[in-house]
């Protein structure tokens, strides 16, 4: 591939010229990394990307964190801008928890309903179970359910959980 250049059989090393990468998503990220006009025509393609696409939302919290760090650094000494750096890895941790959590609570309410309109009102102890699966549990319930023929197929579920 242009722009990738391969050291000695032995070294087991390549370096990456970022500016002579070809302009394919398969080499986006790498080419938002670079500078000048390589990575602002990496960064129009990736607002250019569907709000959908996989990779966009991830593309654009990393630039975001990164343009912080460096508003942060021309401005703050050192010592603060430490504490700050630790606050931003604190948010973006706190973000992916946020957004896992959001992911069980959507597929709980469409579990639940699913459930529901299967086998009429659930009792309490069962919702409890349910909310106490981890997001791995609960998509393996949705399949699961779908061949459930009697409450007594999920609370035997459950209870294998």
């Amino acid at each position: 591939m242009p722009g990738v250049y391969f050291l000695a059989g032995i070294l087991k090393t390549a370096i990456i010229a970022i500016d002579q990468l070809p302009e394919t998503e398969a080499t986006l990220l790498l080419r938002v990394l670079g500078r000048d006009r390589t990575q602002k025509r990496a960064i129009r393609e990736v607002l250019a990307l569907s709000i959908n696409h996989p990779g966009r939302n991830s593309i654009l919290r990393l630039l975001a964190n990164w343009k912080v760090r460096i508003d942060l650094t021309e401005i703050m000494e050192s010592a603060e801008r430490e504490e700050i750096m630790a606050l931003s890895e604190a948010f973006l941790a706190w973000e992916t928890e946020t957004q896992t959590r959001s992911q069980q609570r959507e597929r709980r309410s469409l579990i639940l309903l699913q459930l529901e309109q299967k086998f009429g009102i659930l009792p309490p102890e069962i919702i409890d179970q349910i909310s106490a699966l981890s997001l791995d549990q609960m998509g393996t319930l949705a399949i699961a359910l779908l061949n459930f023929t009697s409450l007594d197929n999920l609370t035997d579920w459950l209870n294998q959980q």
